[in-house]
């Protein structure tokens, strides 16, 4: 009786311990990263453009025309659900991008906050 006893307390608490160990993952969709894309690009170009004096240099942003092989996960970092890390592929004109970007849900929506990329040309 006692050896069933503590097998069920045991079963309860391994559940209960799974159940609250557990991080919910609130994943970026496709627009989001796309937004989030855009809000980097944006934030790189005015970067660049403040280094020189006004009206000396222009630049434009070649826009993202498509996200595939996106995957999330909780980023090793942080442990809230406000912290992603991504896989995906941004598909430009003639190139494409690699990314693992490290994103935090801000009030205005994802944000990356950390990204490594690889480019591939296409032929």
């Amino acid at each position: 009786m006692i050896s069933r006893t503590i097998l069920a307390l045991f079963l309860c608490l391994t559940t209960a311990t799974s159940a609250f160990g557990e991080v919910k993952i609130v994943e970026p969709s496709k627009k989001d990263i796309l937004a989030a894309l855009d809000v980097q690009a944006e934030a790189e170009l005015t970067s660049w453009l403040d280094q020189y004096s006004p009206g000396s240099a222009i630049g434009h942003i070649i826009p993202v025309k498509k996200i595939s092989d996106l995957f999330c996960e909780v980023s090793i970092e942080f442990t809230s659900e406000h912290f992603v890390s991504c896989h995906f592929v941004a598909h430009y004109g003639t190139k494409l991008v690699y990314h693992i970007a490290t994103q935090r849900m801000a009030e205005a929506g994802w944000r990356i906050i950390a990204d490594k990329t690889v480019d591939r040309e296409l032929k």
